[in-house]
């Protein structure tokens, strides 16, 4: 498995209405080709500051269908962008910026996958 960046606009705020009212910031849009026939997996990372640790600290599931609302209203658009047609796309959301790829136990970080059909993202149960 090799991961790449793609060529995206990044560390800029997202305007987008999300579910859970939080503001979040685009970190990074990677490309992951997996093994022969497992086809591509393009990854879209952000930053969100609001799932902090914290007694005001957006959960989980707060946060579910702000990944929905930017696989469709984000991710999607950005492919035609990024010349990309993958089988699945990843939300990520971070409280901090990380390196793809690092544990990092003081950080939080949440994740879901879609799978694209009719050109709608799909939620796909891991």
């Amino acid at each position: 498995m090799s991961v790449a960046p793609v060529q995206a606009a990044s560390g800029d705020p997202v305007d987008l209405i999300l579910p859970s009212g939080q503001s979040v910031i685009f970190h990074e849009a990677l490309r992951e080709d997996r093994q022969e026939g497992a086809g591509h997996v393009y990854r879209f990372r952000f930053v969100a500051h609001q799932i902090a640790a914290g007694p005001d600290a957006l959960s989980f599931d707060d946060v579910a269908q702000d990944m929905q609302v930017l696989c469709q209203a984000f991710a999607l658009p950005n492919l035609d962008r990024l010349d990309a047609a993958p089988d699945r796309i990843i939300v990520s959301l971070s409280d901090q910026p990380v390196d793809f790829g690092v544990m990092v136990p003081d950080h939080i970080q949440y994740f879901e996958a879609y799978i694209i059909e009719d050109g709608r993202c799909t939620w796909e149960i891991y």
